[in-house]
């Protein structure tokens, strides 16, 4: 098992590396978080022996969310 200032420097590296490829948002949650969450919401759905899930933003324009909205009321 990794040491916590490994386990820090990780998150770190992680959060520098997602802020460099534009990200607006970066974050790292325990999969206990998901606990009540519909199946297919919990990440153990999808990987069994998950024990924390990578969280990453991206901030879309208005313009682009007013579009798809359009589009999907058609």
């Amino acid at each position: 098992m990794a040491h916590m200032s490994e386990i820090r420097t990780l998150t770190d590296e992680l959060r520098q590396f997602v802020a460099d490829k534009g990200s607006d948002l970066f974050g790292i949650a325990p999969v206990t978080s998901y606990e009540g969450a519909g199946e297919q919401m919990h990440p153990r759905y999808y990987i069994p022996d998950a024990q924390a899930a990578l969280v990453i933003g991206l901030r879309v324009p208005k313009a682009v969310v007013a579009q798809v909205e359009r589009h999907a009321t058609h």
